[in-house]
């Protein structure tokens, strides 16, 4: 295949090697310069359902890809700018086969920048403030995301075969994302995550209500039994109003993770646990000989759950006995 001549002389050097270690200035730009990412109104850029694709996949580089990490970034209708830094082969085999806890390159600075995105984190006042506002599938959704702090792909790609409510351990095997199940990215992914008491009263019922149901079927599927699209379905259709109503800060379903992650910050557990639970790849902060336990994992989410819900909710039955996700 031939290639392609965009009209103008390309600059990047011939013999340099751009895998090596360095920091990139990256555009990348849409066929033909569609605008396909989203709209620029009164000077803000609003980012449609692409343009969030392209955002996620964006952060989520650092988690799977272990030798780059990502720095400030912006996305505009037709190309997205992004800083991003390659590590060398050798520090990034050092990482994967642990003999380095963290990347110390994740502390430099380029450019006197610093980024600029920062994910909204909701307190738990504002946690029981949006559960009072939400029917009771959406709320069990959202309980149950903020409870156990798994990433969408891996809430919405769980299978009952992976719950075991006898040993109150949720078993992450497998994800569901951009409308394919595959398995979790990274070695570290592949975990138990421990339910805490709250988290197993509200599967039990949720399973109840479910009806018949096997190993395979999964935990929260949408109406149809199919996968949730919880882009359109639930951050759009149900978070993003729900939210504009009650005057609480726009939020995403991975908003949920960081409101976890902050949440068990504050029960005094080492961050290290909290690295566990959430499936991380690395720890800034954490003492590499501070080696997470069942027991501390365990305790932290009982932790969070106490700080969410003081006493442990009614999740009964509705009087029929159903629940089905609104058409």
């Amino acid at each position: 295949m031939g290639s392609i001549n965009h009209g103008r002389k390309s600059i990047r050097l011939k013999e340099f090697d751009y895998s090596s270690a360095g920091a990139y200035f990256v555009t990348i730009c849409t066929h033909d310069r569609e605008c396909l990412f989203g709209t620029v109104a009164d000077e803000n850029m609003i980012l449609n359902d692409a343009g969030r694709i392209v955002e996620t996949e964006w952060l989520k580089t650092a988690e799977i890809r272990p030798n780059v990490f990502t720095d400030a970034y912006i996305i505009m209708p037709n190309h997205v700018h992004g800083i991003r830094t390659v590590l060398s082969k050798v520090l990034s085999v050092a990482i994967q086969l642990e003999y380095l806890d963290r990347n110390p390159m994740r502390e430099l600075k380029l450019g006197g920048r610093e980024n600029i995105k920062e994910r909204t984190v909701l307190s738990a006042a504002q946690i029981n403030l949006l559960l009072s506002a939400l029917p009771r599938p959406e709320q069990t959704l959202v309980k149950f995301a903020v409870l156990t702090g798994l990433r969408p792909g891996e809430q919405f790609g769980l299978r009952w075969k992976n719950v075991n409510l006898l040993r109150e351990v949720i078993q992450v095997r497998e994800t569901f994302s951009s409308g394919r199940f595959g398995s979790p990215k990274t070695k570290v992914s592949i975990r138990d995550v421990p339910m805490s008491e709250q988290v197993v009263e509200l599967l039990t019922a949720h399973r109840q209500r479910c009806g018949s149901v096997d190993g395979e079927s999964l935990v929260f599927p949408d109406t149809d039994g199919s996968p949730m699209n919880w882009e359109k379905r639930l951050n759009q259709g149900v978070l993003h109003p729900t939210c504009n109503q009650l005057g609480l800060p726009k939020i995403s379903w991975h908003s949920f993770r960081h409101s976890q992650a902050t949440l068990m910050g504050q029960t005094g557990e080492p961050q290290r646990t909290a690295q566990a639970i959430l499936g991380h790849g690395s720890s800034k902060t954490t003492d590499k000989y501070i080696h997470s336990v069942p027991e501390s994992e365990r305790r932290a989410m009982d932790k969070v759950a106490e700080l969410l819900f003081p006493s442990v909710p009614n999740f009964g039955k509705q009087e029929n006995g159903s629940e089905h996700l609104p058409n």
